[in-house]
């Protein structure tokens, strides 16, 4: 109805109204669990978008697949439309081979890392800061601390993230 202007839509000021609850912010385990809970969510988001892949990458039918995911019992076993009907099964790549930096450089630019946190918090960065580093995801302790003014940062912004955490496992810089 808007695209045929026969409805004129518009947003209002809206205020939403919250609420401090100071006893809940004094609870001991609140950053844990606050923690916690977001690792959960983007371990469950990663393995989400992981199963997307591996759809988009079957070889049997996309759309009897989904239908089975919906619980479709009836949708035929081959739709004849789709990608994979049509000869063309998808396989996902690298659009291009990156190069990664030398463990040398690797471990000075995390050693750059954990001297400069350690300097200014107090304390030693571990896995995923390191690796936020060395992908370039920028954090609120980055932006705090002038981090991404530190060589190396997003060093390994072209490598996906799994390999990134491999890699300093690897490198055994942080114990």
């Amino acid at each position: 109805l808007q695209e045929r202007q026969m409805i004129e839509l518009s947003t209002s000021k809206m205020t939403e109204v919250f609420r401090v609850d100071s006893l809940r912010l004094r609870e001991e385990d609140l950053a844990s669990r606050l923690h916690h809970y977001f690792v959960e969510k983007e371990e469950k988001e990663i393995q989400r978008i992981g199963t997307l892949v591996r759809f988009f990458q079957l070889d049997r039918c996309l759309s009897h697949n989904l239908a089975r995911y919906f619980d479709d019992q009836q949708a035929p076993e081959k739709c004849g439309h789709c990608s994979v009907c049509r000869g063309q099964v998808a396989h996902l790549e690298f659009s291009h081979e990156s190069s990664w930096p030398s463990d040398t450089e690797l471990q000075s630019n995390l050693q750059g890392l954990i001297n400069h946190l350690q300097g200014k918090t107090g304390q030693v960065p571990g896995l995923e800061t390191c690796c936020r580093f060395l992908a370039g995801i920028s954090v609120p302790v980055f932006t705090r601390n002038k981090v991404r003014q530190l060589s190396g940062f997003a060093s390994c912004d072209q490598q996906r993230y799994q390999l990134i955490r491999e890699k300093v496992q690897a490198l055994g810089i942080l114990g």
